[in-house]
């Protein structure tokens, strides 16, 4: 029985996409055995959008693992210097309708990580901060390496997390990304291994319908240095992309998440598309694709989006 052959689009995105890139990409594309259709240049200034609809040789594995391998294909045989950012998708990520965005927060929909912060006011930053980076890495267990950052904000004033929640930048273009996956009919959650004081702020200020994070312990109005248990651990967020998409009423490969460190990777696999947003190496090359510059705005190109319709939602 022969194997059948799987249709994607190839969605290139960076600063400047001229026609001797686009041909290389095509060209890429032609060695590793896709028959290319129709191209179109969904965004013509930075960042430029082209997309590049082909059908991928007959093959037993199953269409996302075809599409990471031919992503990676691509990166290595066009875009050494990474400035490109390529993403591959079928029809069933892309298709229009309702779809659910699951993100992570800090580093993902604020520029920030709030742990840090908080440590910063308390005087342990550097040390606080030197175990975060390495959490967002992989290197340590995320729930043991939680509660020994949280030890050290033991006695911290309360109030400091109010002051906090009201300065957290958001990050450029997650306003848009969250306005349009709403304008479309669907759905936007936060899911943290952060903090809920920062998570609900988050929500009112972005719109989200659903925040999921840790609660810290407070007495006589300090932090003890403990969180409530349980942690939103690794597996807790990919679970949440199924109570979620459950409760909607969505398939799985309708669901969008969206992250940058080590303890989102379970939940990248678990949607039926994983974007790795200026992330670690080790979740950028795990994930179904990676943004490496730009705002959030660039996950709905992505998802098929052309200029003019993302450049509406950041109207007033």
């Amino acid at each position: 029985m022969s194997r059948r052959s799987q249709a994607f689009t190839v969605t290139a995105i960076a600063e400047e996409l001229d026609d001797a890139r686009v041909a290389a990409i095509t060209q890429a594309l032609t060695g590793a055995g896709a028959d290319v259709g129709v191209t179109e240049r969904r965004s013509e200034r930075a960042p430029a959008v082209v997309a590049i609809e082909i059908t991928a040789p007959g093959s037993d594995a199953p269409a996302r693992e075809q599409a990471r391998a031919l992503r990676h294909t691509l990166l290595a045989a066009c875009c050494p210097a990474g400035d490109i950012d390529i993403a591959v998708t079928d029809a069933a990520v892309s298709a229009p309708g309702p779809r659910l965005l699951v993100a992570d927060m800090d580093s993902t929909l604020i520029e920030i990580e709030v742990i840090d912060e908080l440590a910063r006011r308390h005087g342990v930053h550097d040390e606080v901060a030197a175990v975060t980076a390495r959490a967002m890495r992989g290197e340590l267990d995320f729930e043991a390496s939680l509660r020994a950052r949280v030890a050290r904000l033991a006695g911290l004033d309360a109030s400091v997390m109010a002051d906090l929640a009201a300065r957290l930048p958001i990050m450029p273009g997650a306003a848009a990304l969250v306005r349009g996956i709403k304008r479309a009919g669907g759905w936007a959650a936060v899911v943290s291994g952060g903090f809920t004081f920062g998570t609900a702020a988050v929500a009112a200020r972005l719109g989200l319908d659903h925040a999921f994070a840790n609660e810290l312990v407070i007495a006589g109005g300090r932090l003890t240095g403990e969180v409530v248990d349980p942690v939103v651990t690794p597996e807790r967020k990919a679970q949440v992309i199924d109570e979620l998409a459950g409760r909607h009423g969505l398939a799985r490969e309708r669901v969008v998440a969206v992250g940058d460190g080590a303890n989102d990777l379970l939940m990248l696999a678990r949607a039926g598309l994983g974007v790795a947003f200026h992330a670690k190496p080790r979740v950028a090359a795990a994930a179904d694709t990676a943004l490496t510059t730009g705002g959030l705005e660039r996950v709905l190109y992505v998802l098929g989006w052309r200029r003019a319709d993302v450049d509406a939602l950041f109207a007033p």
